[in-house]
């Protein structure tokens, strides 16, 4: 029986690297999808337990205020949205659980819980974050590492009170899906965190966890925004 999550219909199956396996990975958990016809959304999400997109932004502007319209939970893997949009997904995640992340591997989101709670650098080193992606991805750096970066300063403020900034090296060639690498350099020795991306399905496999912990919370998960390593934390989502 599906269990009534729909995708967006911009996804279109091959038109979005993430939406590709998603729709593939919704497919396989019996989940009911709508691809090319949003017009077919309201209908399906009066039935849907969580809606789940991958399209453009614009094209999520009018399918999250339909899922907000209708009171169910979304999944969102959007990358466009800019700080103008603050305001207006705000306005949304007042009115239903939105989690968007702008990376949902399971991995990354592990990493970014432990980044945000780091303690400070050994005396003496320094710290700056290099990420690869493919050469047709046109922003730099990549969301993600603009986030590690966010963490990372809070973490260690210069000052007290005063976010340290963090230096960022994008690279784009091939077909990377995207490796994302922390330096910690002392005198003498270097540390390196690192994640790696071996395909897109990691990123799917996120997104279908997460759409299931929103799906099955018990009791359910509070509006609100939220990003997959919030999930990740204790009493968050379904056991």
């Amino acid at each position: 029986m599906a269990r009534g999550w729909t995708i967006s219909g911009a996804v279109g199956g091959t038109r979005s690297r993430t939406g590709s396996p998603t729709l593939h990975s919704l497919g396989v958990a019996g989940c009911e999808t709508v691809v090319d016809a949003p017009a077919s959304l309201p209908g399906l999400l009066e039935r849907a337990d969580v809606y789940v997109g991958a399209a453009t932004a614009g094209g999520e502007r009018a399918n999250l205020e339909c899922a907000a319209r209708a009171g169910v939970p979304a999944v969102v893997a959007t990358t466009g949205f800019g700080s103008a949009d603050r305001t207006w997904l705000d306005s949304v995640a007042r009115r239903i659980p939105l989690v968007l992340d702008p990376n949902f591997s399971l991995g990354m989101a592990w990493i970014q819980r432990r980044l945000g709670s780091h303690s400070d650098l050994p005396p003496g080193f320094d710290l700056a974050l290099v990420e690869a992606h493919r050469r047709g991805k046109l922003d730099r750096p990549s969301g993600t590492a603009a986030r590690w970066a966010e963490l990372i300063s809070a973490a260690t403020p210069s000052t007290p009170g005063e976010a340290a900034p963090v230096e960022i090296s994008s690279v784009r060639v091939g077909e990377l899906p995207g490796v994302h690498t922390l330096w910690v350099a002392g005198p003498h020795e270097l540390v390196r965190i690192e994640h790696i991306a071996f395909d897109r399905t990691a990123f799917a496999e996120g997104i279908l966890w997460a759409a299931g912990r929103l799906a099955g919370a018990d009791p359910p998960l509070a509006a609100g925004r939220y990003r997959l390593a919030d999930l990740l934390a204790p009493g968050k989502g379904a056991p």
